[in-house]
């Protein structure tokens, strides 16, 4: 009888078809050990109040993994709860916002600390 319970389960087994059948055992056998060992990337589904909150919460997450410390990447995902316009660090604000229209529309106009387009968020945006 085959028992994935423990490590030695390839001992255990009843191998009618030795070999391949084997051989697959151990390689899956393998790859649950090592699913349960690692942490790929945190998941940080965490939208604060305003978007200017949420660009430093998110300046704030880079430079601690950039420090070392955090263990591991972080994948966050927030949605701004108003329009907002967002742009990358290298970007030419004349070029790439229409300035006047979001001024007379109260839309803020934001610099993130990444590189990257110009993009616009709300609600129903992540």
């Amino acid at each position: 009888m085959l028992s994935l319970k423990t490590p030695e389960c390839t001992q255990q087994a009843d191998w009618s078809r030795a070999g391949a059948t084997k051989v697959a055992i151990r390689r899956v056998w393998q790859g649950v050990r090592d699913a349960e060992a690692r942490v790929y990337m945190l998941y940080l589904e965490l939208t604060l109040p305003t978007a200017e909150e949420n660009l430093a919460l998110d300046e704030a997450l880079l430079e601690e993994v950039c420090a070392g410390e955090q263990e591991h990447d972080v994948l966050r995902i927030w949605e701004s709860p108003a329009p907002a316009v967002i742009v990358g660090r290298a970007s030419r604000l004349s070029l790439e916002v229409n300035l006047p229209h979001c001024a007379a529309n109260r839309i803020p106009v934001l610099r993130r600390c990444s590189g990257g387009a110009s993009v616009v968020l709300g609600a129903g945006c992540l």
